[in-house]
């Protein structure tokens, strides 16, 4: 096609009719990728600016198409933004202005194409006319037609015509089947309200535990529960002297060297600074969709206590030894005691430290010194997590003397939002910015 001038039509229902009088170039895709190439093939672009309906065009509103037409473009809207963000973000006016259009029919709809040498003026079945806010049809018929009304309305959708053609077509059907367009949600909106409302519902609950440990305290007198008789030995424990080989002598001390006894707090000597916790928001927005199919396959808890016992001393205070420590401080923190918060470390799988009289599940990360950011989940702790809708990660930092702030910390839920990561045990982060029951503890010496 050497003769000039070509002329390429953005309205494919125009181009089609334009093209049995005059040459127009169709490359068989969506135009407006060819755009770059209309000047140096010198082809003449028609935009939809250059189309109008002419005034003596007789034609009718419908009332009944004009109701379809606007409840599709609300369900045209609902499933463009829901499944097919990239051609809603193409649209080249308001959504408002395509919700507004009135349909009037004319049996004998032309549209006049104003070329830079002529107007010419061609058969269509339907087209859009912006200056009155009007799709014309030939029939109403054509309305969901993807080749018509389908074409027409996908002609603010540039670059992506063919997608938003076929999606008016299952609008209008949903439009016609009666069905009442749910309100436009955003997939983002939908999100962040879930979050919204998970986070507010974990604040109820975790504000309901810090009022049961008062109302048990109120109940003591005042005080916070922790029997003087299960404090751990440990807490006040010294190193056990050095044993030197036979045959040798002790080797002499440096006479600048000080030396440092690492030992536990002393539970009994600490208690909460307040008499609430504090409910920390969360400061980040993840989430995490766990599910629960079936039984966790986990064990029940047992009746009674199984408290382990210590069976080494590589240290000068041992894990089990920290533990108890910790569970000591959980229970100042709650108000319980030894029977209404159970220490079930001994039962092996269970994927717990302990439960309380409402079956509630505590799973206890202990640290000497200051609190971290990482924690780590056995498997069978990450099943009681996903499993239990009543799972408290409880980590518990400062527990050697001098080290740092004694603080308890109550993280309802953790894996539902929290970040995570499978590596052998579950890498469990975020602990320090997490929505948590916060229990400071301050010498009482």
């Amino acid at each position: 096609m050497s003769k000039r001038p070509v002329y390429a039509v953005e309205d494919p229902m125009v181009a089609e009719a334009l093209g049995r009088e005059y040459p127009v170039w169709r490359p068989g895709a969506e135009l407006e990728q060819f755009w770059p190439l209309a000047g140096a093939l010198r082809i003449t672009w028609i935009g939809a600016e250059q189309l109008t309906v002419p005034s003596a065009v007789v034609a009718l509103r419908d009332p009944e198409a004009t109701a379809l037409v606007r409840e599709a473009v609300s369900h045209l809207r609902e499933d463009l933004q829901r499944n097919a963000p990239e051609v809603a973000r193409s649209l080249d006016r308001p959504w408002d202005e395509l919700a507004a259009l009135a349909v009037s029919v004319a049996p004998d709809l032309v549209c006049r194409v104003e070329l830079p040498t002529a107007v010419a003026e061609v058969c269509v079945d339907a087209t859009v006319d912006w200056n009155s806010g009007t799709l014309y049809v030939c029939d109403p018929s054509v309305v969901d037609r993807p080749s018509a009304g389908g074409a027409a309305i996908a002609g603010c959708f540039p670059g992506h015509r063919r997608e938003a053609a076929l999606a008016w077509t299952a609008a209008c059907d949903r439009a016609a089947q009666g069905r009442t367009a749910v309100g436009l949600e955003l997939a983002e909106d939908r999100v962040r309200r879930d979050l919204e409302a998970a986070e507010a519902e974990r604040g109820r609950r975790l504000r309901g535990v810090a009022d049961e440990a008062i109302r048990r305290s109120g109940e003591n007198g005042g005080g916070r529960r922790l029997a003087a008789a299960n404090v751990s030995a440990t807490a006040s424990q010294k190193p056990a002297p050095a044993v030197t080989a036979p045959g040798r002598l002790p080797s002499r001390p440096a006479a600048q060297s000080k030396v440092t006894f690492r030992r536990l707090v002393d539970p009994s000597k600490f208690r909460p600074v307040a008499d609430q916790g504090s409910l920390t928001p969360a400061q980040s927005g993840f989430t995490s969709a766990l599910s629960k199919n079936g039984t966790s396959g986990l064990p029940q808890p047992r009746s009674g206590s199984a408290i382990p016992q210590q069976r080494t001393s590589a240290r000068p205070y041992t894990t089990v030894e920290q533990e108890k420590v910790a569970l000591d401080l959980v229970r100042s923190a709650l108000a319980l005691d030894e029977t209404e918060l159970r220490d079930l470390r001994a039962q092996h799988g269970l994927g717990a430290d302990a439960v309380d009289e409402l079956a509630r599940f505590y799973e206890l990360k202990t640290y000497g010194g200051a609190e971290p950011d990482t924690i780590q989940l056995t498997p069978a702790e990450f099943q009681r997590a996903v499993t239990s809708d009543d799972f408290f990660l409880v980590v518990v930092s400062g527990l050697e003397e001098g080290t740092a702030p004694v603080t308890v910390r109550i993280i309802l839920e953790p894996l539902k939002h929290l970040p995570y990561r499978p590596s052998g045990n579950v890498l469990v982060s975020g602990i320090r910015g997490a929505q948590s029951l916060v229990y400071p503890f301050e010498s009482m010496e």
